[in-house]
């Protein structure tokens, strides 16, 4: 895991299709996922700090726009907003 400033980006694998989420004042965010060989998912994951109030790189954003919005869309569709 690298810590920067306000955030942490780690190396993970999983069982099953990862997604972003938040919990308690942190938000994953999931990015180059794939599906290797074995069936398990390797990615990349971005855990903000919430509020975010500091510089990130700006290659994510287009990650975090459109997984900030699926988000927004799936609290939505359960009618918590």
């Amino acid at each position: 895991m690298t810590i920067k400033n306000g955030y942490y980006v780690a190396d993970c694998t999983s069982e099953v299709l990862p997604v972003s989420h938040a919990n308690g004042n942190t938000f994953y965010l999931p990015i180059n996922v794939v599906k290797n060989d074995e069936n398990i998912y390797e990615f990349e994951e971005y855990r903000f700090n919430i509020p975010i109030n500091y510089s990130f790189p700006k290659e994510i954003l287009v990650y975090m726009a459109v997984e900030l919005d699926n988000y927004r869309k799936a609290l939505q569709e359960v009618g918590v907003i």
